[in-house]
């Protein structure tokens, strides 16, 4: 079993409901969350101005598989010719 070069980080925040469907949950008033994760690679703890910031979301309906959604990235950052720390990734899903 490897490693992830990532440090990963989840946030939840409050999202909103789809504008044609307000009573598409429960009451209608009740509160979507937005869970994002954010990946940033163990060798760039700390971002600086001029990384490039990658944001991936899903477009199907369907979110992320958890623990497979950065696997693709992992490549990406072992492969990219630029200098060394200056990716910092970003993943939406919810």
């Amino acid at each position: 079993m490897s490693t992830s070069p990532f440090t990963i980080t989840e946030h939840v925040i409050d999202g909103q409901h789809i504008r044609e469907y307000p009573h598409a949950t429960k009451t209608g008033d009740d509160v979507m969350k937005l869970a994002v994760k954010r990946y940033t690679p163990k060798s760039n703890p700390d971002p600086q101005p001029g990384d490039v910031t990658i944001i991936g979301a899903h477009g199907s309906g369907f979110p992320k598989v958890g623990h497979y959604s950065h696997i693709g990235y992992e490549g990406l950052v072992a492969d990219v010719p630029m200098h060394p720390g200056s990716i910092m990734l970003v993943i939406f899903s919810i």
